[in-house]
């Protein structure tokens, strides 16, 4: 049994337990089975190396949430301070779509109490990052039969600098991705049950989730159709028991951020959400995902996604009829955003790049098989099959982890901490907002009213009530969406409204220059009835703003 490096296992072969005593001198002696042996145990060393590194990444980056992680940290501290599932008190609207990620910092919260919630999201998101890479393993492994590809894909999934960033970021995104993995995995090991109850809880974590529902639904159509009983309890039970809760505590079980952003929150144009990803797909294998190529990197990935795709259900087919489920779930994601059209966050892009990843790998042996018939038509050379697809495939795995390890060399050789990546101007601009909301809560009455651009970082240090100039958890904002033309700088841009301010009085103001340059500072009604009281530095300039604007109402209510 000569297997090579990337060869699979054969249904002939025999098993160790097989081989006659007299034949293990022979097979020790085998120069493949030992490279085989050593190549598995060096990538098995690699991905432990892998896994902690991960973890240092967590433990060693400053706590610099996404702003937007903040709206659900605000909820858990009203939860835990007996105020209810609400973001201002006795206001019953919920602005998050992930009941269960904010379940899991509450359970943090009341286990480590003393740790404040923001770095209990940062340093804990460790355990979904490495549960993800482990389900990128099983499904390697499982449907190619390669330990070596397996243990190799899991590594560099687990080194990506760019899903590291977003780990960080205090984001439900993989939580999501592990629970839509393993889901994945359960279906091609035709565990149907343990895939609905994942899928069903994936909801839980992002609305996208209802994808792994759709693909476990039609997975035991194809293959299951028993114990209905069981596949539908698992399936439905998480996801009705959170309908009931939210539609008898909110009076809907819809998240009021996703009514705004329907609006639209950012009315771009058609096929942006798409253009945008594929763009990030096309410049991956340079490790620039801001533009190494241009349109070039949109134009191959027009062509590259649909081939990988190809090859990947072409090759593991022949191996498990579930080959078409990554396929299937990357396809679901990439026609949501083409219709939904939403502006695409860095933390969406997880379960997108995790798919996408598993379907190029899982490709590779299918381009490898082509590479070997291409080579054997050519009646000059004599190459093995065996032989090219293993030179194919270590060419592109050879691509993929410089590909991938450059931002690394690029900080080794600045003596720039890696941790320090996440210190982006866009990422700093929270701590901006925690020193005025502090500062505000020094001069302002516990009474008081803010209408806020964004109500992340800010909302959750302001200790009172908030107005969402974008509707995430203001339903008073949702008749002024989309914010008027004129008064944005450009559709990406979540601008406040004059009108909503001029609607909803609030005491007072705070908001970037780059979301009121168009509309509250260009509006007379407003510079008469606000005057500006304070300009919060930011630690570095973010989309042409250096302050966080505090205003104040000319005649405020000032009620004891």
């Amino acid at each position: 049994m000569n297997r090579l490096p990337f060869q699979r296992t054969k249904p002939g072969d025999k098993a160790e337990a097989d081989v006659p005593a007299a034949e293990i001198p022979k097979r020790l002696a085998d120069p493949h089975l030992n490279l085989t042996s050593m190549l598995v145990w060096v990538c098995t060393a690699f991905l432990v190396l892998s896994l902690g590194y991960s973890t240092y990444f967590h433990i060693a980056v400053d706590v610099l949430p996404f702003d937007d992680a903040f709206i659900t940290y605000r909820y858990v501290d009203k939860v835990l301070d007996g105020k209810g599932l609400v973001y201002n008190e006795g206001e019953r609207v919920f602005g998050t779509t992930t009941p269960l990620y904010l379940l899991w910092l509450c359970v943090l919260k009341l286990a480590l109490g003393s740790v404040p919630v923001p770095a209990l999201a940062v340093r804990c998101n460790v355990l979904f990052h490495v549960v993800s890479a482990l389900a990128v393993l099983a499904l390697i492994r499982t449907m190619s039969g390669r330990v070596v590809l397996a243990l190799l894909g899991a590594s560099l999934f687990c080194l990506d600098m760019s899903m590291l960033q977003i780990s960080t970021g205090g984001m439900e995104s993989f939580l999501f991705v592990a629970l839509a993995l393993w889901s994945a995995w359960a279906l091609t090991a035709h565990r149907f049950g343990l895939a609905a109850a994942l899928a069903s809880l994936s909801m839980l974590a992002r609305p996208e989730g209802i994808f792994s529902v759709a693909v476990c639904v039609l997975a035991w159509t194809l293959r299951g159709r028993s114990r209905f009983v069981k596949f539908g309890v698992f399936l439905l039970f998480p996801v009705l028991a959170w309908v009931g809760f939210a539609t008898l505590y909110f009076g809907t079980p819809i998240p009021h951020s996703i009514i705004a952003k329907n609006r639209p929150l950012y009315p771009l144009p058609p096929g942006s959400a798409l253009s945008t990803i594929l763009y990030s797909i096309g410049c991956w294998p340079c490790a620039d995902r801001t533009g190494c190529f241009g349109y070039l990197c949109l134009i191959l990935s027009l062509g590259l996604v649909p081939l990988a795709g190809y090859a990947c259900v072409r090759y593991t087919a022949a191996r498990r009829r579930s080959a078409w489920i990554p396929v299937a779930l990357l396809s679901f994601y990439l026609l949501f955003y083409l219709f939904a059209n939403p502006l695409v966050f860095p933390w969406y892009m997880p379960h997108i790049y995790a798919t996408w990843f598993l379907t190029l790998i899982l490709g590779l042996p299918w381009f490898g098989a082509q590479t070997e018939a291409l080579i054997r038509r050519n009646a000059h050379l004599r190459v093995g099959r065996a032989k090219a697809e293993n030179l194919l495939l270590v060419l592109v795995l050879l691509v993929l982890t410089v590909s991938i390890l450059k931002p690394y060399r690029l900080y080794w050789s600045s003596g720039e901490r890696i941790a320090d990546s996440i210190k982006t101007p866009a990422r700093q601009r929270t701590i901006g907002y925690k020193k005025a909301a502090e500062w505000l809560n020094g001069v302002a009455l516990a009474s008081a009213t803010v209408a806020a651009s964004e109500i992340g970082a800010f909302g959750y240090y302001w200790q009172g009530r908030i107005l969402d100039a974008c509707g995430l958890i203001s339903p008073s904002a949702i008749p002024f969406l989309p914010v008027p033309k004129e008064q944005r700088s450009d559709v990406t841009v979540g601008a406040i409204s004059t009108g909503f301010v001029e609607a909803t009085t609030p005491d007072y103001v705070a908001t970037m220059s780059c979301f009121a340059d168009r509309s509250l500072l260009q509006s007379g009604w407003f510079l008469s009835h606000y005057k500006l009281i304070n300009e919060v530095p930011l630690p570095a300039e973010c989309w042409g703003s250096e302050h966080v604007l505090l205003f104040q109402r000319e005649d405020p209510r000032l009620e004891e």
